[in-house]
């Protein structure tokens, strides 16, 4: 993958998405000017396949409050106060 990136080609891994090497260069005024040092930025642009980003469009944030007798932690964190037993958190990618 490096290789293929490094050579400027795009790399798609399957339905999870596909990276694209980018560069952020200095402009200039004829193409005489243009050489490595105009270059001022390198990095590598993801975008994820169609059903990566379903779930990223799925995703939902719930925010919990915490009080100082818990200990910081929500009731969510320490399983409630009915609960007895403690759950694994269901793996959000799944």
């Amino acid at each position: 993958m490096i290789s293929f990136l490094e050579e400027g080609f795009s790399v798609k891994l399957g339905e999870f998405g596909s990276f694209r090497p980018s560069i952020q260069a200095k402009s200039q005024d004829s193409e005489e000017e243009v050489d490595a040092d105009t270059v001022s930025r390198v990095k590598i642009i993801f975008a994820p396949g169609s059903k990566f980003q379903q779930m990223l469009n799925n995703v939902s944030v719930e925010s919990f409050t915490s009080s100082p007798s818990d200990g910081g932690r929500n009731e969510e964190e320490s399983g409630g106060s009915d609960s007895g037993s403690e759950e694994e958190s269901p793996d959000p990618i799944l």
